[in-house]
């Protein structure tokens, strides 16, 4: 089955005249994320997801024929810091590299039926420049019989719970 990666930032600068170096850092996670202004919540998904489509240009992905019709994940976490709240940063982080990446045309969807799997996030430590990133595994599942009889639309997900039972 084909793989890749991604080494995903959990940070982003906004420009910002007031700012020490012109730049405002915001680290990614939960936490912070639900007490900011929604401008400045859309102005980093704008920026996050354009980090990430650069990261899947650069590794020409389409190109080699990535596309993929189920896929498993796996995250290797370095926080910022000594401590950190591993799902606070990883929810945030995930929805933001996930609706990339369908952007970008790896992926039809990010629903339960295209990513099934969260194999393993893993704490590997932390960064020791203060930043904190991600490396996100992204490996092709074998795709089923059932899965090329049943429908997956959005529309046809009642059907297929029905289905299911």
């Amino acid at each position: 089955m084909r793989s890749f990666k991604l080494k995903i930032p959990s940070f982003f600068d906004i420009v910002k005249k007031s700012a020490k170096n012109g730049l405002q850092r915001h680290h990614l996670s939960y936490n912070t994320w639900v007490g900011k202004h929604f401008i400045v919540k859309n102005n980093i998904k704008q920026g996050y997801k354009n980090i990430i489509l650069k990261l899947l240009e650069d590794k020409q992905l389409k190109e080699k024929g990535y596309i993929f019709r189920k896929i498993k994940i796996t995250y290797e976490v370095y926080f910022k810091s000594k401590t950190g709240d591993l799902m606070n940063l990883v929810s945030i982080i995930d929805k933001m590299a996930l609706d990339s990446i369908v952007e970008y045309g790896i992926i039809e969807d990010d629903n339960h039926i295209i990513v099934p799997l969260y194999d393993k996030i893993v704490v590997k430590g932390y960064d020791k420049e203060k930043n904190g990133y991600m490396i996100m595994y992204i490996e092709e599942l074998p795709y089923t019989i059932q899965d090329n009889v049943l429908p997956f639309k959005k529309k046809d997900l009642k059907w297929y719970y029905h289905y299911q039972q």
